[in-house]
């Protein structure tokens, strides 16, 4: 006997075929290649440095073993708390925001800089699914071109910092 459940909010799914009705939501991704990526070298206002990145996650008592990544993987969220951080007291050109959402299927964590009418996209941690990107991948959002990011919305970065009270629990990145 097959009941419905509910997945994704949707309700009418049968549970003896939910496999097959994810594979026609496109939501199951987990196994798909990422679409082809442009990674770019803008010249903006600040500059991130992985391997700094990497030195904080070492202060965070993260283990860390040294190969990139291997380091970065599943710390998306962090490598957002970082830059946040970092880039706290500088005065940017453009509006610098965290995105929570999905690299294809996987929750991921990334920065937006919008910038002269431009959105980059920053990411510390994509070679955990894309591993020929650099290390510090910089794209830009080109709307609806499939770039593997999806389903996501933006926090801001201020309230970030404040919600998690990053400089009381954190190492500060500027001060080493």
């Amino acid at each position: 006997m097959s009941s419905n459940i509910d997945i994704f909010g949707y309700d009418d799914i049968d549970e003896t075929d939910w496999k097959e009705s994810l594979r026609k939501m496109n939501t199951n991704q987990w196994d798909s290649p990422p679409p082809p990526m442009n990674f770019i070298e803008p010249d903006l206002d600040f500059e991130l440095d992985p391997d700094h990145f990497i030195e904080w996650l070492k202060l965070e008592n993260e283990e860390v073993i040294g190969d990139y990544k291997t380091d970065c993987s599943g710390m998306c969220e962090y490598s957002c708390l970082y830059t946040s951080m970092l880039l706290s007291e500088t005065k940017l050109k453009g509006k610098l925001q965290i995105i929570c959402g999905n690299f294809g299927f996987w929750e991921h964590y990334w920065m937006s800089y919008t910038l002269n009418g431009k959105e980059y996209f920053i990411d510390l941690t994509l070679q955990q699914f894309v591993p020929d990107s650099p290390k510090c991948a910089i794209s830009l959002n080109e709307g609806e071109v499939d770039n593997g990011y999806r389903n996501f919305y933006y926090m801001d970065v201020k309230e970030y910092l404040r919600d998690k009270d990053a400089f009381a629990y954190y190492e500060d990145p500027n001060d080493f």
